[in-house]
């Protein structure tokens, strides 16, 4: 049979299965897969026939792929940024979402025309897709993720040295910030001079919401739980700025970025962490990304 019938099978085969919105786009993607050819190369060249291998590997692609399993994960690729990235079952998959929030911190680097070095700090860093990007668009930049699981920041380390950007970026393992903290026994000596950001794409889904999509579970169930209202993670995180910043364990970041379901934000912001963290903050919401930029008149 040629490409065009397998896609067609394909195709029936997913819809029948509740892939409705993107039982074409999968079944491109998984036969290019399979094929080593890409989505042009199908196009042009439909009426061909499919050699035995391929038809096995495709056939078992399109099987798992009806049974829920996201299509990142089949082909173990997701571009994000225009960047390709490796993913597996370690990390959440990147999504557009994140692509705000990368786009916002771009954005502001371009605007604010900072003199001085800067220092991102990439909190939960998954793939790395963040903190690889900014290093990619900001070769100047200097940048530190972590993660809680070893296996993501592996994950993570393995997309930087894809990207040549390894040598860039450090990767520290532990809870939030927590291992910024414990790595830097001296911050003037680490950060210098450079303007200290955050950016972070913690959990933030509701339990119960999770539950409720079983699409999600074949993602890490640890990078999407965000707890009964979908703010647990992200109030942790609060509570350890807050500390660290009243303690002075690191100096003030001149701005923060998080990325947060648009329906989450109301309770998010109505945290006393948050209107804590108001105190030294400009709070501004576009979409999905939550920025924080220091106050001018609180130095």
């Amino acid at each position: 049979m040629t490409i065009s019938k397998y896609l067609e099978i394909a195709h029936r085969r997913l819809t029948n299965a509740g892939v409705i919105d993107s039982a074409w786009l999968d079944a491109e993607v998984l036969l290019s897969f399979a094929l080593q050819r890409s989505r042009p190369w199908l196009l042009a060249h439909h009426d061909q026939q499919i050699n035995s291998v391929a038809i096995q590997q495709f056939n078992h692609l399109t099987m798992r792929r009806a049974r829920g399993e996201p299509v990142a994960y089949l082909t173990g690729e997701r571009e994000f940024c225009g960047l390709s990235f490796k993913v597996n079952q370690s990390a959440l998959i990147p999504r557009p979402a994140t692509e705000d929030l990368v786009e916002s911190v771009t954005h502001y680097f371009k605007t604010e025309k900072l003199k001085t070095e800067k220092l991102v700090i990439d909190i939960g860093t998954g793939s790395g897709c963040i903190a690889v990007t900014l290093a990619k668009q900001f070769p100047n930049v200097k940048i530190i993720a972590t993660d809680i699981s070893r296996d993501a920041l592996a994950v993570a380390q393995e997309n930087a040295e894809r990207h040549r950007v390894a040598d860039r970026i450090t990767f520290l393992h532990g809870n939030l910030l927590n291992p910024i903290i414990n790595h830097v026994g001296n911050w003037k000596l680490e950060i210098g001079n450079s303007r200290l950001m955050v950016a972070a794409n913690l959990p933030y889904v509701p339990s119960s919401v999770i539950a409720a999509k079983p699409e999600l579970a074949h993602e890490p169930a640890r990078a999407l739980d965000g707890g009964p209202d979908g703010t647990e993670i992200y109030q942790q995180l609060f509570c350890q700025l807050i500390n660290s910043i009243t303690h002075k364990l690191i100096p003030l970041p001149v701005s923060l970025f998080f990325e947060m379901e648009p329906t989450i934000l109301p309770a998010l912001l109505a945290l006393p962490e948050a209107k804590r963290l108001s105190r030294w903050y400009t709070i501004e919401r576009q979409n999905h990304v939550l920025s924080l930029h220091k106050n001018l008149k609180r130095r």
